[in-house]
């Protein structure tokens, strides 16, 4: 299974196979389908979202989503992460 679209990191947008796989590890361990992992943002990254998907018999299995926390703005940052929790109120765990 590989949770990565190829080893380029322009393509992952930097993100490390080895963060992927942990944020697989989490899902199991916490019986979620639905994980996300904080980064610090990069100008690259300003207003990106970005989300990998594990497949399991045509359906997902596992969505890992990326969010870019603007740590000279936190709380302005904080708030959109909030609303983005709301709108995907599922079954969530934040770790990071």
């Amino acid at each position: 299974m590989s949770l990565m679209k190829s080893n380029n990191p322009h393509q992952n947008y930097g993100i490390s196979q080895a963060d992927m796989y942990q944020m697989y590890a989490y899902s199991k361990k916490y019986k979620t389908s639905e994980v996300w992992k904080l980064y610090p943002v990069i100008e690259e990254m300003k207003d990106v979202s970005v989300n990998f998907a594990s497949y399991s018999d045509q359906s997902v299995e596992i969505n890992v989503k990326l969010f870019f926390v603007n740590v000279t703005r936190i709380e302005k940052s904080l708030g959109k992460l909030k609303q983005e929790l709301l709108i995907n109120v599922n079954d969530v765990y934040l770790i990071g």
